[in-house]
């Protein structure tokens, strides 16, 4: 009985053994990339569904137990593909997949900087490479339609910043641009003033969630901008050149020589034609009888003026940029110089810029670092240009000139002046800059946490003087205007960032003070007995102003921002800024602006690791708040007005007056935009194809405007945070590798967006008691619509001879307006939604192909208006007077009525009604934007003159547009009449042909 015991004592410790055996296997194996086959360490090495888990050494070997039940391993690196493995047998080789290179690159944040792959917001990064050859003066022209969501206008002029926004408009009455930073430091200057070869990057940061840290001021959007730094190696000195040749893309055809003589007739329609339906031309009617006497004079003469080609030349640029940079282990630096001088086609409109830049950065001990980013920008717009609109609109009867070469004061003989006469006036505008960005870091005791102090200072200097000798009927006026600005910015930022296993946590504290301030004075003196001093003699004239300003302003704020991953897989941000700004009124001198984000990498899930074409993809969301310090400096303060007020007897001085011209409002503050996110990234078909998808929703509230007060007040209106809006749409960003040999590769980037605009409420009052908010119909705000809704009177026709129901008021060759209430009266009741100008979507379309030492590079901008989008008025500028004949040239384009062309588009030339219709048309185009073919020279004889690199090029911009608007430009909105914006007011859009060539030594 005992040895039967023993015996089934020593079977069960047999069975345990080999239970405990079959429990506890232990698995070996070594992981190895897969396109270099080289061990990889620091691999994360876990058993699916447990805790248990170890890292490969630096031979990339990992051992780990496994217990019975358990199938898989999960490996993850934070430069690989996480790979779930079958365990099977007890020896696992594995092979991992390096993620790409797009989701590695470093992004600019806010503050620090991360990784692509670990951004859980929306934020775009430019490419910036494809563009370097472009002969953009300014970065953001480098930008024009190539980031989703970034919407950046075009140029017309020399020196020149073109408008841009991000995501729409959020703002009625406030600042509606984004946030410009530049290393780290809000950037207070001009875009154009900066050097664009001496940018590494530009990030640009569109939901509340990324542009949260910002806080009051990033409602509209932020553009992250990164300066070059030197890089380990030899010191490199890089040069490039350009020379480029500028002219019209496209310009009117105006009517010239003797047509010309035909505007008078049709303007007079009714006494130069006969007959029933008054289409047979009257015999031998003399056409001066409708001109002025210059205008006669020329026309038996036949002397006609092309005012075109007098106030426009062949425009031109040139640029040179050379630049020396390097590093090693203690410092690294990167020192350029840039000369650039721009010619325009508008004689006289030139811009010079001189810069010089400096980024030195030294590792003084292995917890110390200090740096500098400076550089200077002197800026020069001297000159004054033609007024462009009246060139090309006088009469071509009108000579320039009088016979002793002095100018014509009216050429036509009517009351427009010579369009030459600016470029008489002596004109000196420039600009000197100095922007700086000094910066300690110190690695503190604790691993991974480091204090930068970044202390930023930028100095503008602005001067203008001119000399105008035919003011005032050639007295004379002179002007001398200096403005000074300073800013300084002190930021001190508190950065965490460890790695525990399969935990990775980010933590940047934030506490800054920003100071803003300006002085300017002005002195001006008009009637100058004498002019040959011009503005250097105010004394000399006879009467003299002097003006002076001074303002300041101070900002301050906190911020706290923690992102958390597990496993390379989850991952979640939070972000808290308060600001406060002087500005803001005294009970509201402060708000904070919170965001959240998640991110959440599915391709890393067993769900997808069978599915071989998904290499990586990623769901994200955000959700938070940003603010638009709208608000004036002095904005929420009552304002006092000084006046004379009265004279106490003969002889006796004046005793001013001071009333109060303007209401505060001390609980006036910031904008408040909240927004949703969504976000999904993806890498597929072996990484050939790769890209992003947003969808956002964001709603505007307390937004700035000034309600009118009613006159008993003895004010007209009162600024108020009141109103909403709304602003939605989608964004989508693919590159694939269509073709990639050994010799050639394609490739091509796609990007579109589109976003919609709605009010959602104003001043929330409802006058007419209908239950409903009341539009703000006198200032085209309409509930429910966009900002940019159109509202006029609809055309439906146009009067002809033989009419019988034409109004009082109205003629043959008027408009017919659309009676909407049918009474038979044509009032403003009768107005309807046209549609509106904000575009339906852009699309940008940039095609790479290389082989060999050949790169081309074709690049395709469109924007389009949809169903009822992108609309603008394309009127032409209709003289409108019976009495008056035409006295301004017009283009061809302009299909105006006569009896012989009854169904034209635009009105009769002596158009005057009592109420008017514009035709409006859609801004739609297709732009062959930018063409680039360069090559990289790989001769022998190049490293007998120590040339690293040598690449010459040939650029084209603005080739092209397809387009159905008449006029000069869709994208400009320059069209037949005159603009109201004066930055296109007669302007061309400019194509050029680029030659250069970029090198290093």
């Amino acid at each position: 009985m005992k040895r039967s015991i023993q015996f089934f004592m020593l079977l069960t410790l047999i069975l345990l053994g080999g239970q405990i055996n079959a429990q506890d296997r232990t698995i070996t194996g070594t992981v190895t990339a897969d396109d270099t086959k080289q061990p990889i360490p620091d691999v994360s090495v876990m058993i699916r569904g447990t805790t248990l888990g170890t890292a490969t050494d630096a031979n990339g070997r990992f051992s780990i137990k496994a217990q019975s039940g358990s199938t898989e391993l999960e490996l993850s690196h934070k430069n690989y593909a996480t790979q779930i493995i079958a365990i099977g047998s007890g020896v696992v080789d594995v092979s991992m997949a390096l993620v790409s290179q797009e989701l590695n690159e470093v992004v600019v944040i806010g503050y620090g900087d991360v990784k692509r792959k670990e951004i859980t917001g929306a934020v775009s990064t430019a490419n910036l490479k494809a563009f370097r050859e472009s002969p953009n003066v300014s970065l953001l022209g480098s930008l024009r339609g190539t980031v989703p969501g970034l919407n950046v206008g075009t140029t017309t002029s020399a020196g020149q910043d073109p408008k841009f926004s991000i995501r729409g408009v959020n703002s009625i009455s406030g600042n509606q641009s984004p946030l410009i930073v530049m290393d780290g430091i809000i950037y207070r200057g001009t875009i154009n003033e900066i050097n664009p070869n001496d940018i590494e990057s530009i990030d640009v940061l569109k939901d509340a969630s990324s542009s949260a840290v910002y806080g009051a001021q990033a409602a509209n959007g932020v553009v992250l901008i990164t300066s070059k730094k030197g890089k380990k190696g030899e010191p490199t000195i890089n040069y490039s050149g350009k020379y480029v040749s500028r002219e019209a893309a496209h310009v009117p055809v105006y009517y010239k020589g003797s047509d010309y003589g035909q505007l008078f007739l049709d303007w007079d329609w009714i006494n130069t034609r006969t007959g029933p339906d008054y289409t047979t031309p009257v015999p031998n009617v003399d056409v001066t009888q409708y001109m002025f006497i210059p205008e006669r004079i020329n026309w038996n003469q036949k002397r006609y003026t092309d005012w075109w080609d007098i106030i426009t030349q062949k425009g031109q640029m040139y640029e040179s940029d050379i630049s020396i940079s390097g590093a090693n282990d203690k410092t690294s630096y990167f020192l350029s110089g840039s000369f650039s001088n721009q010619q325009d086609v508008v004689i006289n409109d030139k811009y010079k810029r001189v810069s010089m830049r400096i980024n030195l950065e030294n590792k003084v001990t292995d917890w110390l670092k200090i740096g500098t980013n400076t550089f200077l920008s002197d800026n020069n717009y001297s000159g004054a240009e033609p007024d462009t609109w009246l060139g090309y609109h006088t009469s071509i009867l009108g000579y320039p000139y009088n016979n002793d070469g002095t100018l014509t004061i009216n050429p036509s003989g009517y009351f427009f002046r010579n369009p030459l006469f600016p470029t008489e006036v002596d004109d000196f505008e420039k600009n000197l800059q100095v922007n700086t960005l000094n910066y300690v870091v110190v690695n503190l005791p604790v691993k991974g946490l480091t204090y930068r102090l970044n202390y930023g200072n930028r100095f503008s200097m602005y001067r203008n003087y001119y000399f105008d000798p035919h003011y005032s009927n050639d007295a004379g006026e002179a002007v001398k205007r200096v403005q000074n600005f300073h800013d300084w910015t002190l930021d001190n930022i508190i950065s965490y960032n460890r790695d525990f296993n399969k935990h990775s946590i980010g933590v940047t504290l934030l506490y800054g003070r920003e100071e803003r301030s300006a002085e300017g004075d002005s002195a001006r003196g008009e009637g100058f007995p004498n002019q040959a001093l011009g503005y250097n003699s105010l004394e000399s004239a006879s009467t003299r102003t002097a003006f002076s300003d001074k303002w300041d302003e101070a900002s301050l704020y906190q911020m706290g921002r923690v992102n958390y991953m597990y496993n390379n897989r989850y991952q979640i941000g939070f972000t808290i800024r308060r600001d406060g700004f002087s500005g803001f009124g005294e009970n509201k001198k402060f708000g904070v602006f919170p965001s959240v984000s998640l991110g959440y990498v599915l391709s890393s899930t067993s769900l997808f690791k069978d599915i071989s074409q998904i290499s990586y993809l990623k769901l994200r969301g955000s959700y938070g708040a940003s603010g638009n310090r709208t608000v004036g400096r002095y904005q929420t303060l009552a304002t006092v007005t000084l006046r004379p007020g009265y004279v106490f007897g003969d002889g006796s001085s004046v005793v001013n007056s001071q009333y109060i011209s303007s209401l505060g409002n001390p609980d006036l503050g910031w904008e408040t935009t909240t927004g949703l996110n969504l976000g999904l990234d993806f890498e597929i078909l072996n990484r050939r194809l790769r890209g992003n998808i947003e969808y956002f929703n964001s709603n505007t509230r307390d937004l700035l405007y000034n309600i009118a007060l009613p006159t008993v007040t003895g004010f007209q209106n009162v600024a108020t945070n009141i109103g909403k809006m709304h602003n939605s749409g989608f964004e989508f960003q693919l590159t694939s590798s269509n073709v990639r040999t050994k010799k050639f590769e394609w490739r091509t980037s796609l990007n579109f967006s589109t976003v919609k605009n709605e009010v959602r409420s104003i001043l929330g009052l409802d006058l007419n008691g209908d239950g409903k908010e009341d539009d703000l119909v006198a200032s085209s705000l309409f509930l429910g619509k966009s900002l940019g809704t159109i509202y006029d009177y609809r055309i439906v026709g146009m009067y002809q001879i033989g009419d019988n129901d034409i109004p009082s008021g109205y003629k043959p060759g008027y408009y017919r307006l659309e009676d909407r209430d049918k009474n038979n009266v044509v009032d403003p009741a009768d107005r309807d939604f046209l549609g509106r100008s904000e575009p339906a979507y852009r699309v940008g379309l940039l095609n790479e192909f290389e082989y060999k030492g050949l790169t081309l590079r074709v690049f395709l901008n469109s924007v389009q208006g949809g169903k009822h989008g992108y609309y603008a008025s394309n009127s032409p500028n209709i003289d409108g007077d019976n009495i008056i004949p035409p006295t301004k040239n017009q283009p061809k384009e302009w299909n105006y009525w006569t009896p012989e062309n009854p169904n034209a588009e635009y009105p009769a030339l002596n158009y005057l009604p009592p109420i008017g219709g514009y035709v409006y048309r859609q801004r739609n185009f297709v732009r062959l934007q930018d063409v680039t073919l360069s090559y990289h020279v790989t001769a022998p004889f190049l490293k007998k003159l120590k040339i690293k690199e040598l690449r010459v090029f040939v650029n084209g911009q603005n080739l092209h547009t397809w387009t159905k608007w008449k006029g000069w430009d869709p994208e400009t909105g320059a069209g037949l009449a005159e603009t109201a914006d004066p930055d296109t007011r007669g302007r061309p859009l400019i194509k050029s042909y680029t030659f250069g060539l970029n090198m290093s030594l």
